[in-house]
C-alpha cells in the first residue's frame, strides 16, 4: 500500500515494517505514511506524525514528528517539531524541538533547531543554527550540600 492515514495500519507487509526503523512510542496514534512507490511534487502539510518512505519534492510542514524513512528521499524545505532522518534529505531543515540523523541517514542542507543529534555513520553537509529566540539561558546557582563535618559542627553549637 502506498499511502496510509490515521489508522497507521500497513497491509501486506512481509518485509521489515516501517515501525521497525523507528520508536513507535514517540509517534502519536494518528500518523500518515507516504509509501515507497508514492512520489509527491508540491507541498505536504499535516498536524499529525508523518513517515515518508517515498519521494517528496517541494515543501514539508508537520506539526509533530516527521520521519524520513529508510527508503525515503526528500528534496524539500522541511519544518516540523521533530525531524528524524533515516533516509536521504536535500534541503534545509527547521525543527521546533530536535533534528536527529540516525546511522546511514543523509542530510545535505542547513539545520535550525535547539537540539541536534548526529549519530556515528550519519552523513551531514551544511550549517547548524542552534539559537533559541535569541535568549541567553543562564544556569541557576546551586549550593552544594554541607559536608558531614560541617553538619556536626553546626549541631554542637
Amino acid at each position: 500500500m502506498g499511502f496510509i492515514s490515521k489508522s497507521g495500519k500497513k497491509s501486506n507487509s512481509s518485509e521489515n515494517s516501517i515501525e521497525s526503523f523507528y520508536n513507535p512510542s514517540n509517534l502519536s496514534s494518528e500518523k500518515t505514511i507516504i509509501g515507497k512507490t508514492l512520489i509527491i511534487d508540491g507541498e505536504v502539510k499535516s498536524d499529525e506524525d508523518v513517515i515518508i518512505e517515498g519521494k517528496v519534492n517541494g515543501k514539508v510542514e508537520v506539526g509533530k514528528t516527521l520521519t524520513i524513512g529508510k527508503h525515503g528521499h526528500v528534496n524539500a524545505e522541511i519544518k516540523a517539531r521533530i525531524v528524524r532522518i533515516v533516509g536521504k534529505v536535500e534541503g534545509n531543515v527547521e525543527a521546533g524541538y530536535k533534528v536527529e540523523i540516525v546511522p546511514n541517514g543523509h542530510l545535505t542542507g542547513n539545520i535550525k533547531a535547539p537540539k541536534i543529534v548526529i549519530a556515528e555513520g550519519a552523513i551531514f553537509k551544511g550549517n547548524v543554527d542552534m539559537k533559541i529566540n535569541e535568549q541567553v539561558i543562564t544556569p541557576t546557582e546551586v549550593t552544594p550540600p554541607p559536608l558531614e563535618k560541617e553538619k556536626e559542627e553546626k549541631a554542637t553549637k
